[in-house]
């Protein structure tokens, strides 16, 4: 017996010792791929992270007319908002100070992972240890392996690092909200679980405004995971109070800002230009009938090309997309069972682009269903079986949220995680030699298979990384800052006004925002659901024409005129090519 218990401890002991190493290789793994990924794309910016760098600036300033926004939520602007406080970066360094931001929010969500790993690994071994059954869960190394291969899928491939979006803080806060839950359950009369999980709540909707729904999701959740309807009562209203407590300050502020009671209005306009099929994100003018009648849309100053105005009332790079719920004020979102169920079919073929139609989520998928074939129990047994529900229903509510709308994978990776780690809750092998081998080879091949298409989507960019750093030389494209520094080259000061002539939708922000300059009118094409040709219309134009719209954008204030693109074959007097960029200058005065 003595020796039985020897070699049981030994064998402990190199599992423990296991599971420690294969943690840090976990750790090294994210936060190289983590880096690789946010060094390469340093210089990268999208639209919505020009809105929230000004909405942070509008912070740093104590500008509250216009910091609370009812259409970007504010916690990611507070982060952003913090690190250019206290790094102070030049133009040239700002948005790798964004993605700095990302990067390490990144780090703060895989910590939130791995504590919600580690919550259901002791909830699965400590209700099997209840059990007297003889079949086994996973081992907590194969448990570690898929759980950190659905992280660095769930951040590097469906959110990642390079879109400067909230997403990430949101897919930490949901992490953390699942592992609260599992906490709960595991120890269900500890009040002070039932506070933070109101307090995380809480700071996910000020991260994003859909969170405020989902939340109220998982504390219905929560009602049920205690086990005893009548002691979860008043310790979920407890979770409520708190959560409300965070949100409610933000949820004034709208209200005094809009005179109405709103916990954000991208929901509504996000169902109005996906579902109901309304034409334009900016400059809208009411189409199609029936989508409501503008009541302070931008001004159009002049019509074929349409040139638009929009010098006041918002001080901002690119104030159309600053706050669409300013512009687009009186869209009219309705309901149509029509457009309805293609946007159903719509997210459905998202879903299975997700889950099947993709190396990573087949691998998972058909490793799951080997495992399930493999305990030879029958489906319901299995569903009997998930021990998670308490994480997999509200990650299922908010998959079904966004499917009524409009799903990219950023938005719902967070929920793919929590829906896989539910699911394989259910799992149980027999405790023969046979049944590890199995399940052992199975996790491997899934791990390793998902592990070569991430690690390959790096070698490129690894490359490169590498390379700039070893020659101490910055080898990203940065035209965005190259356009900046050529105009100020040029006289193009900080503060002046600025007209856009650009290919892409809010494309001219991205070089404006390091300018430090403010775009008031702009000729674009790509603004719209179904993109209007007028950027085309305006170099296609005859010589009159093309003094009529300059003659426009100089009434409107404007410095000078910047075009991202001159279309080749077209050569205009007075336009002034910027540096060595793409990116060509005409002075008004």
């Amino acid at each position: 017996m003595s020796a039985i218990i020897q070699t049981d401890s030994q064998e402990g002991t190199t599992s423990a010792l296991f599971e420690r190493r294969l943690r840090r290789i976990a750790w090294l793994a994210v936060i190289v791929l983590g880096f690789i990924q946010a060094w390469t794309n340093r210089h990268s910016i999208n639209p919505d992270g020009v809105s929230y760098l000004d909405i942070a600036d509008k912070y740093l300033q104590g500008d509250w007319t216009w910091a609370v926004n009812a259409y970007w939520s504010p916690l990611y602007s507070w982060l952003l908002g913090a690190a250019l406080f206290l790094l102070r970066p030049s133009s040239y360094w700002e948005y790798p100070v964004v993605h700095l931001v990302n990067f390490l929010v990144y780090l703060c969500a895989f910590a939130c992972f791995e504590f919600l790993l580690f919550q259901v690994i002791h909830y699965q071994a400590e209700s099997v240890n209840r059990s007297s059954s003889d079949e086994s869960i996973l081992p907590t190394w194969a448990w570690q392996a898929v759980g950190y291969t659905l992280f660095l899928w769930c951040a590097l491939v469906l959110i990642t690092i390079t879109d400067v979006t909230p997403d990430m803080c949101v897919a930490a806060l949901v992490f953390l909200s699942a592992a609260i839950l599992v906490r709960i359950r595991r120890s269900p009369n500890k009040w002070a679980n039932f506070v933070l999980l109101g307090l995380v709540l809480g700071f996910s909707y000020l991260a994003k405004a859909v969170m405020f729904p989902i939340s109220l999701g998982f504390l219905f959740v929560c009602l049920f995971a205690f086990g005893n309807l009548r002691k979860a009562l008043p310790r979920v209203l407890v979770s409520l109070i708190i959560f409300l407590i965070v949100a409610a300050p933000f949820i004034w502020a709208l209200h005094k800002s809009k005179g109405r009671w709103t916990f954000g209005d991208n929901g509504g306009f996000a169902y109005a230009w996906h579902v109901n099929g309304t034409e334009a994100y900016i400059h809208w003018r009411g189409e199609p009938p029936g989508s409501g009648i503008p009541v302070r849309p931008t001004r159009k100053v002049f019509d074929l090309p349409a040139v638009y105005e929009f010098r006041e009332p918002i001080q901002a790079t690119y104030s159309p997309w600053y706050d669409p719920s300013y512009w687009c004020e009186g869209t009219v979102a309705h309901f149509d069972l029509k457009q309805q169920i293609k946007v159903l079919g719509e997210s459905l073929m998202g879903f299975y682009a997700v889950f099947i139609n993709s190396p990573i989520g087949m691998a998972i998928l058909v490793g799951f269903v080997v495992l399930q074939l493999y305990s030879d129990r029958p489906v319901w047994t299995w569903i009997a079986q998930i021990k998670q529900w308490n994480i997999l229903l509200p990650a299922v509510a908010a998959l079904g949220l966004y499917s009524l709308v409009h799903i990219e994978t950023r938005y719902i990776g967070a929920f793919v995680v929590l829906i896989w780690l539910g699911l394989f809750t259910g799992i149980l092998l027999s405790k023969d030699s046979k049944s590890t081998k199995v399940g052992s080879s199975v996790v491997v091949a899934v791990v390793a298979l998902s592990m070569t298409v991430i690690v390959a989507k790096s070698i490129g960019p690894a490359y490169s990384t590498v390379s700039g750093l070893v020659r101490a030389k910055d080898s990203a494209f940065s035209e965005y800052w190259q356009v900046a520094d050529g105009l100020a080259r040029m006289g193009v000061e900080p503060g002046d006004q600025v007209g856009s002539i650009a290919y892409g939708f809010a494309a001219g922000s991205f070089w404006a925002r390091l300018a430090k300059v403010r775009i008031i009118a702009e000729i674009t094409s790509g603004s719209n659901l179904t993109p209007k040709e007028d950027v085309n219309e305006f170099w296609h134009s005859n010589d009159e024409v093309k003094r009529r719209v300059i003659e426009a954008f100089a009434k409107t204030g404007a410095k000078v005129i910047v075009a991202n693109r001159v279309p080749a074959g077209i050569s205009d007097p007075g336009w002034q090519r910027i540096g060595n960029t793409n990116h060509y200058v005409y002075f008004l005065r």
